[in-house]
Formats: structure tokens, sequence, C-alpha cells
């Protein structure tokens, strides 16, 4: 990951996505609205001095994700899909966006979120997604 030019823009949004998780980065934004704007228009320019930055972080991001995902199937009894799919929901992802990205049809994602949400005692996505961030 030394090239940032030219690089897919699904993987560019996600990267975006996730510093825009970061509470660091949301303190930031409050104050410098423009932070995003700017901070996207260096990752698509290949700003060279961040691609050490990026590539720690997704790094760390992933093996984040992994922990977590092994918590939540631990702790709640969830499947590998079942876990996907939360984690897609974790990071702000709509069922119908999973379903895109996936290729799993919406009805078969609409079953596992029943099943996640009868596992963990929620109802709701939004009541899901908080407790998955505790």
């Amino acid at each position: 990951m030394n090239d940032w030019k030219g690089r897919d823009p699904e993987e560019v949004d996600r990267l975006i996505h996730l510093i825009k998780q970061s509470p660091t980065f949301q303190k930031f934004e409050r104050n410098n609205p423009e932070g995003l704007r700017r901070l996207r228009r260096l990752v698509e320019d290949g700003e060279p001095n961040l691609n050490a930055f990026f590539d720690r972080f997704l790094l760390l991001a992933e093996k984040t994700d992994a922990r977590r995902g092994e918590r939540w199937a631990q702790q709640y009894g969830l499947t590998q899909a079942e876990t996907a799919l939360a984690a897609a929901l974790v990071a702000g992802g709509s069922l119908r966006e999973f379903a895109e990205q996936s290729g799993k049809k919406q009805s078969t994602l609409r079953s596992q979120l029943l099943s996640i949400f009868r596992k963990t005692n929620t109802a709701r996505q939004i009541e899901l997604v908080q407790l998955l961030k505790q």
C-alpha cells in the first residue's frame, strides 16, 4: 500500500469511514468542518506522508474488527455470517449496502438480522448497534 493514486474508490470510502468513526477525528471535525474534505483529497491525491499512517491504521482496524467479531461470536453465539453483518451495521452500513457488497439477498440478511436480534436480546438495529459498540 505505497501508492494511493489510482486507489479503488471503495477502499478510499472504507478508509474515510473508519477514520470518521475515530473519536479523535470527530473532535477534529467539530472544530474544523473542512477536515474530512481535506483528508479525502489527501488520500485520493496520494499524499506520501500519509501512506505509513494509513497502512498502520488499516492493519489496526482489521485486527480490531477481527477481535471484536470473535468477542461477539463468543459472547452472543453469532455465526461468521452474522458477525460480518453485525460489523457492517456497527460501521454504519445498511442491509441494502451489505447485500450489494456481499452478493447476498436482502431476505437472507433480514433472516440473519432476526437471528442476531434473538441472540443479543435486542429488537431494533439501533439498539443492536449501541449494544455492540460497548
